[in-house]
């Protein structure tokens, strides 16, 4: 139990409380990062605490060359809604994408037996954790 009230509503006090009891039993800064940030859809992260749920793509320049791009704000963004992908990547400063692929680049054909995946999946606020010792003092939020 975190305390706080059962009112189908988190206040600021019981999300850090909450997230100060659950790092409290994770040995490792850099998975404890790792969770918050894929559960959370927070965009960043170096190394092992690398942010690995945020959707990517493969974008396709107009000159044809092809590059991997993070959508860092995916939330409610539909696996299927290239137009509002392409939209929040021009929001993040993506000007020069001419297509974009939710796949492997080999189109978004599905061959015969076989179902294409996708790469990477789903991004939102960004967060800045600075040492759990301090957690409830020093944790910002922030819309990325």
């Amino acid at each position: 139990d975190v305390g706080g009230v059962h009112d189908g509503k988190v206040t600021l006090d019981e999300f850090i409380n909450y997230y100060t009891n659950i790092g409290a039993n994770i040995d490792n800064e850099d998975y404890f990062e790792l969770m918050i940030r894929n559960a959370w859809h927070i965009s960043g992260g170096e190394g092992a605490a690398a942010n690995s749920a945020n959707r990517r793509v493969l974008v396709t320049r107009q000159d044809g060359s092809q590059y991997v791009e993070e959508i860092k704000n995916d939330l409610g963004l539909r696996a299927d809604d290239k137009a509002g992908m392409m939209n929040r990547l021009r929001a993040q400063g993506v000007e020069n994408a001419a297509s974009l692929s939710t796949f492997d680049g080999a189109g978004e054909q599905r061959s015969q037996g076989s179902q294409n995946k996708q790469l990477f999946h789903p991004s939102g606020p960004e967060f800045v954790h600075k040492g759990r010792k301090n957690f409830a003092q020093d944790s910002q939020f922030r819309l990325g």
